[in-house]
């Protein structure tokens, strides 16, 4: 753990003091307080966090107060019992989002690469349930059958003199998970990009193309939103003309509240594209009615499609809808976005290469 001399700072890293770090935040929630998440320049890392607290992708777990937010609103934002996770790729970045906040303040940082930022806040995510878990189960001796799939060790009864979750035990086991989740993201993105280095040469070559009279349109739900945001995102730093349409929250929005959530990209999609663009769909089980709604007309339009899924790409792959499709082998849906980050960055770094050339 790192620790700076203005504020309490935990530094989420994959080392020895990840254990501490998670049970600390664990902790955090357990107090009542609420994680405020900011990514200077990179919005879609710190919404993708917040969806991941608030909207838990295991069924069951419970919904944790996290609340995306600019760096420039957080001391205002910020209680008396609540932390803050900053997330940057550079420690120049991290100093001067440090300077917003209160001396006292309770911080969580990540700083690494794009990559490894969503692996980092992934597990982080993972890994702070499993310690709300532990702390339910040692008080009851029961826990879900969730739990007890993914982590087995939770059946054992270790109560803490204090009630809190600093228990040599409970670290021990994270170690051991953290490090299997490691061994686990690092063979599934050598596997999906040797089945899809092609596919990713193919891809970059047509958003070249594309760019010049059209524009590459991104979607997606939840955290795939982030994922969809990220590509438009990193995109635009090499000139590509790229918008993540699920960005646009007034207008998604309006149309959930009077058309239905179902057809929110399909009426953008319909009033927006043309057939000289490019529309990238995100998801995790291939299987979501925007989605594939937002293909159809995508299709009808003349649009050449890109897709992006797990659970062998479910309807993605069934529909016929997806020109150029990336699925990835797992059926897990963290490990999905992280390998699919992989692709996202093969992908840019592809069109960076060739724009260069």
């Amino acid at each position: 753990m790192s620790v700076i001399t203005t504020h309490r700072a935990h530094r989420v890293e994959f080392d020895e003091s990840f254990a501490e770090v998670a049970l600390s935040l664990a902790n955090v929630f357990r107090a009542g307080g609420r994680l405020l998440v900011s990514a200077l320049g990179r919005d879609d890392h710190a919404q993708h966090v917040a969806v991941e607290f608030i909207h838990p992708v295991i069924v069951g777990k419970p919904s944790l107060p996290a609340i995306a937010c600019d760096v420039t609103s957080l001391s205002n934002l910020l209680g008396p019992r609540d932390a803050v996770l900053l997330i940057t790729t550079s420690t120049v970045e991290l100093e001067a989002m440090r300077s917003y906040l209160p001396s006292d303040a309770c911080v969580f940082e990540v700083v690494a690469n794009e990559s490894i930022l969503v692996q980092r806040y992934h597990i982080l995510w993972e890994t702070v349930h499993l310690c709300l878990e532990y702390a339910s189960s040692a008080r009851t001796g029961q826990t879900d059958m969730a739990s007890k799939i993914l982590y087995p060790f939770l059946t054992a009864r270790h109560p803490s003199d204090d009630n809190r979750l600093a228990n040599a035990d409970v670290a021990k086991a994270i170690a051991s998970s953290t490090a299997i989740k490691q061994a686990q993201m690092t063979d599934l993105a050598a596997h999906t990009m040797s089945t899809h280095w092609e596919r990713v040469n193919q891809v970059a070559e047509l958003i070249i193309a594309t760019s010049a009279p059209g524009t590459i349109y991104t979607i997606g739900n939840g955290g795939s939103s982030c994922d969809a945001a990220r590509l438009a995102r990193l995109l635009g730093y090499v000139g590509i003309r790229s918008v993540c349409l699920s960005t646009n929250y007034a207008t998604l929005s309006a149309l959930a509240n009077d058309v239905g959530a179902e057809r929110i990209f399909a009426r953008m999609i319909g009033g927006i594209a043309t057939e000289c663009d490019v529309l990238v769909a995100f998801s995790t089980s291939g299987a979501s009615k925007n989605l594939i709604n937002g293909l159809e007309v995508a299709k009808e339009k003349g649009l050449q499609t890109v897709g992006f899924a797990g659970y062998g790409g479910g309807q993605f792959v069934d529909s016929g809808l997806v020109d150029h499709m990336f699925v990835v082998d797992s059926d897990s849906v963290h490990r999905i976005q992280e390998a699919q980050g992989v692709l996202i960055d093969a992908i840019c770094d592809a069109v960076e290469k060739r724009r260069s050339q």
